[in-house]
Formats: C-alpha cells, sequence, structure tokens
C-alpha cells in the first residue's frame, strides 16, 4: 500500500488478511492513512470463538493455533481482529460490524459409529464482517 498517497483511496477491501499479518496495528494504519476522509475499509475476518457457549471451540483454537500457524502461512486460529480495527477507526470515524458463524445451517459429516464430526473448516467458522469509514474531518 506504500504506492498510494495519503488520502488517495475511496475504499479497501480486505478479506481474511489480519489472521496473517505481522502487525495487525500497521496494516490497519496503513489503510487509515491511504483512505481520503469518508473512505471505506470493507472487511471480513475469521475470529478466535467468542462468548459462554463456544468456550469449546475457543479452547480447540487456542490449543491448535501454533499448529494452524506453521501449515498455513502463519494464519492464526486466535485472531482477535475488532479491538485494532475500533483502535484504528473509532476515536473519530465509525465502524460497523457483525459477528457470524461461517457454518451456520450446514450439515455436519457422518463419522464412524455413527458419530457426527463437524465440518472440517469449524476452527475457521466465527467470522466478522463489517465497514469501518475514515472520519470526515481526517
Amino acid at each position: 500500500l506504500s504506492v498510494f498517497p495519503d488520502n488517495s483511496v475511496d475504499a479497501v477491501v480486505a478479506t481474511m488478511v489480519l489472521c496473517s499479518v505481522d502487525s495487525q496495528e500497521a496494516a490497519l494504519r496503513e489503510v487509515h492513512r491511504i483512505l481520503r476522509p469518508g473512505g471505506r475499509y470493507i472487511f471480513m475476518e475469521h475470529t478466535l470463538a467468542e462468548g459462554p457457549e463456544q468456550w469449546g471451540l475457543r479452547g480447540l483454537q487456542v490449543i491448535l493455533d501454533p499448529l494452524q500457524q506453521l501449515v498455513s502461512a502463519g494464519c492464526r486460529l486466535n485472531n482477535r481482529p475488532m479491538p485494532t480495527i475500533l483502535k484504528t477507526f473509532g476515536a473519530d470515524g465509525q465502524v460497523e460490524a457483525d459477528h457470524f458463524s461461517a457454518d451456520s445451517g450446514k450439515q455436519r459429516i457422518a463419522g464412524p459409529f455413527g458419530i457426527e464430526a463437524p465440518q472440517p473448516h469449524f476452527l475457521l467458522a466465527p467470522h466478522v464482517a463489517g465497514i469501518a469509514t475514515k472520519s470526515s474531518t481526517s
């Protein structure tokens, strides 16, 4: 993004990026820098499972995170992008986001002995999608 001048881009669209960058803060500062005032950052990211009902999934994400990073180009299962997005855009801009599960409504896979197994991607099911708008006075 360094090839773009400050305040020169109307929108940045990014999906499944912040889980594998070295620094979410640096990546989002760069997005904020190039967006013109009123410009939008449109995002979708997988996240660490949150909420008391997701304690089991969250535990698996934390335990399996080192292996995930090895086999998936540094992708972190314990990704928490919203605090950084809110810190970067929320003070003077606007952030709208919704959390959802990417495997909602999917059928489970029949496993051995009639036991149903979760979808293979269930560790990446928790997601957040939204739009962060840079302040028009920035």
